[in-house]
């Protein structure tokens, strides 16, 4: 009777386990096959940080158009109507002084400034260095969210393969539990043998519950960065061609990093902050006109018309140091982005070696634990053998089972985390993107607003191509 007991409680046991890997793995089943090319793309082109990225860029685009027509002309058109009363008896006859009139007036008014001390040009260049920065920093952001994918990626495969791992393990102990039973049931064992290996398949089942959990969180994971749930089948590519060495992967980061590069732009932006404060120091120079017509004006019947041409010189000589302040507040923060360039160039570098690392010391562990795996076969088949013929005991057989499998487990992750670091080295060289088939100039147009702007000198138009059109199009 206890037996049926024991044994009833194992079928519903098994059956509600069972009921949780049907539900845990329908309710992240996939759709369809999907590449890890596909998945990167998708993620670039729909991740929502790479797009609010996008849009700060286009912001900045039109600060630069803003500050470029500072250059243009200022023209203003007034007018006004009303009632108007003048008490002026030195200038206006008897019948005009101190009497209400209808007033009114148009005019047309315009300025052009010819020197600032190059305040509006150094503005200019320091929006167009910014705007440069902030195109690095957009592409910096997309080479994150393509990285951030393929690891989402890796982890969906590597979970798949260490549930496919878990259930071999569990098949691999029910044929060893009916093996057991067998013997038993012929007196060959002893009773407490099927307990070892009941326990035994029990504990087979809680671990793959544990990594079919896991995995739902890597399919939970994978849904954010990529924006959909992965395919039925995938497979991790290969990365290609690496550099040769560790430090021709720094060097290659180093140089080619965009977030390095947006740190090389704010340097600019900073420095031109400080020419634009000098500039504060100097005389403004520009070209002002009027014209209006009015009628019944100040008092007088009739009407009136005023034209003026002329220069305006304007120079603050003495401000109670605030133009001095303000040069030195800009002075210190180029001082500032140099050291936080130089942080960068060495965060880069750091990732660099760490990446590298992961991959060389990640490919040798890998080798020996795959030859550890064959081993460990070779180990299981003879305890089995030698059990059978009563040399062994089930816990020999048993903790043989167990080094197979933590050691195919441990080969699964590994194998996963150096195949991982192969397309980390290639983001610290800022190359992910394109790797996948995503060039720089599909995301936003080439960094080079700046140079333009220098090479144009600010106040002409840069040409008929709106630099600042950074929406990014559909990848193809």
């Amino acid at each position: 009777m206890a037996k049926r007991t024991r044994s009833h409680m194992a079928v519903s046991v098994r059956l509600a386990i069972a009921s949780v890997f049907v539900t845990a793995f329908s309710a992240t089943a996939p759709a369809a096959a999907e590449s890890m090319k596909s998945a990167v793309r998708h993620a670039i082109k729909t991740n929502p940080t790479g797009l609010a990225r996008a849009a700060g860029t286009r912001a900045i685009a039109h600060d630069v158009e803003a500050a470029r027509s500072e250059f243009n002309a200022k023209i203003d058109v007034f007018g006004e109507v009303g009632a108007q009363r003048v008490d002026n008896e030195n200038s206006l006859s008897a019948s005009d002084n101190d009497r209400w009139r209808g007033a009114r007036q148009v005019g047309v008014s315009a300025s052009y400034l010819l020197y600032d001390g190059y305040r509006r040009a150094n503005r200019l260049y320091r929006e167009g260095a910014r705007l440069d920065g902030a195109v690095y920093g957009l592409l910096s952001t997309k080479e994150t969210v393509a990285l951030n994918a393929v690891e989402a990626y890796v982890d969906v495969v590597r979970h798949r393969d260490l549930i496919h791992i878990a259930r071999r393990n569990i098949d691999r102990h029910i044929a060893i539990q009916r093996q057991i039973n067998a013997r038993v049931e012929g007196g060959k064992s002893p009773t407490s043998d099927r307990f070892q290996i009941e326990e035994r398949v029990f504990a087979a089942r809680a671990v793959l519950v544990e990594i079919q959990k896991a995995y739902a969180d890597a399919v939970a994971k994978y849904q954010k960065v990529v924006g959909r749930k992965p395919g039925r089948k995938m497979r991790i590519a290969n990365a290609g061609k690496l550099p040769r060495s560790k430090e021709a992967l720094v060097q290659r980061s180093i140089a080619n990093n965009y977030s390095v590069q947006a740190a090389q732009k704010q340097i600019n932006q900073n420095e031109y902050a400080v020419d634009a404060a000098e500039g504060e120091k100097l005389p403004e120079l520009g070209v002002n006109g009027r014209a209006t017509w009015g009628g019944d004006r100040n008092g007088s019947r009739g009407t009136e018309t005023d034209v003026y041409v002329g220069l305006r010189l304007s120079w603050r000589l003495y401000d109670g140091g605030v133009r001095d302040a303000q040069v030195g507040a800009a002075t210190a923060r180029v001082t500032e982005a140099r050291f936080q360039l130089d942080e960068r160039r060495r965060d880069v570098a750091e990732l660099a070696r760490r990446s590298w690392n992961a991959y060389s010391d990640g490919r040798l562990r890998a080798s020996l634990l795959s030859k550890q795996v064959e081993a460990n076969k070779k180990i299981v088949r003879n305890y089995l053998e030698e059990y059978e013929l009563s040399k062994r005991s089930l816990l020999d057989v048993l903790d043989g089972e167990r080094a197979l499998f933590n050691t195919r487990f441990q080969y699964q992750s590994v194998r996963a985390a150096y195949r991982f670091a192969t397309f980390r080295m290639k983001a610290t060289q800022s190359r992910l993107a394109k790797f996948f088939g995503v060039s720089a100039g599909s995301i936003a147009p080439t960094p080079n607003v700046e140079n333009r702007l220098l090479n144009s000198g600010g106040d002409r138009p840069l040409s008929s191509q709106r630099f600042f059109n950074v929406n990014i199009e559909p990848l193809k």
